[in-house]
């Protein structure tokens, strides 16, 4: 099974299909964390299980006091503590800050729901709910125009 479990800073990625799951591309992409060995990570903050979208895999897991996001269309399964996730780290830090928020994926849902302004990046139909709807070559023409609004 193919995994990506990420501590405090670095993580530990098995992903021997790497035309399937196109987590390398997203993953450090200016190269500060480092995969290291599984066995490394003292305090897992969490766990994906890449290209494994089958259904009792899904029954198993919502088993466990586990917050989990599947991506359906990359057949990736997230996973964390109950109730960890973008909106409740955010508000962590952030507790009554008011907020414009951005996303792609079913990840981003729980921020999106709940910020001033959601804009959903792509064609992700788990967003539909979001304010406004941009393709990636939209988002630096819309941040200009909000730029002048305020």
């Amino acid at each position: 099974m193919d995994y990506l479990v990420d501590s405090d800073w670095n993580y530990a990625l098995l992903n021997r299909d790497d035309t399937k799951a196109k987590i390398n591309d997203k993953l450090d992409q200016l190269h500060l964390a480092q995969n290291i060995g599984l066995s490394e990570i003292d305090k897992a903050i969490k766990c994906c299980l890449l290209n494994h979208q089958e259904e009792n895999i899904l029954n198993e897991l919502t088993k466990l006091e586990l917050e989990i996001v599947s991506h359906e269309e990359s057949e990736n399964i997230d996973l964390t503590a109950k109730a960890v996730n973008k909106y409740t780290s955010f508000r962590k830090y952030f507790p009554e800050e008011k907020y414009i928020a951005f996303g792609n994926d079913a990840n981003d849902i729980q921020l999106l729901a709940h910020a001033e302004l959601s804009i959903a990046i792509g064609n992700n139909r788990t967003l539909d709910f979001a304010d406004v709807h941009l393709d990636e070559k939209e988002i630096l023409g819309y941040l200009e125009k909000i730029k002048w609004q305020k």
